[in-house]
């Protein structure tokens, strides 16, 4: 069980309890009232789901709780944010050879096969 205490340098957080610890030679056999006497107070471990991230610590009583803050939605602004580069890098290498789209419709005019093949490894390297 981890362990918290406020110290002056801020918050320690302990994987365990120090032993020995001032006077206490068998620190963590002490009664939990010792213990909380000498400012340590139990770190509750969450549990954590896709989305989410711990923050800070908080005293909440005589234990302390991670603040679990919810990213979900700054990991879907990322991704929104990510498609929609690929979408502009897309656009911008496909529309170095538009014209030749244009000119066939407009005159008859073949588009030559390594453009053809290059717009779809474009489309499909985005897609």
């Amino acid at each position: 069980m981890k362990y918290a205490k406020q110290t002056i340098d801020g918050l320690m957080v302990y994987d365990s309890l120090p032993n020995p610890y001032k006077n206490y030679p068998n620190f963590p056999n002490e009664s939990a009232e010792i213990i909380e006497i000498e400012g340590f107070l139990p770190v509750e471990e969450p549990i954590i789901n896709a989305g989410e991230k711990l923050c800070e610590l908080y005293q909440d009583g005589n234990v302390y709780r991670y603040k679990i803050i919810n990213i979900q939605a700054e990991i879907d602004a990322e991704l929104d944010a990510i498609l929609t580069q690929q979408k502009q890098d897309q656009f911008e290498e496909l529309r170095l050879t538009d014209w030749y789209i244009v000119r066939q419709i407009e005159t008859g005019i073949e588009v030559p096969l390594d453009i053809l093949t290059q717009r779809e490894e474009i489309r499909n390297r985005y897609n």
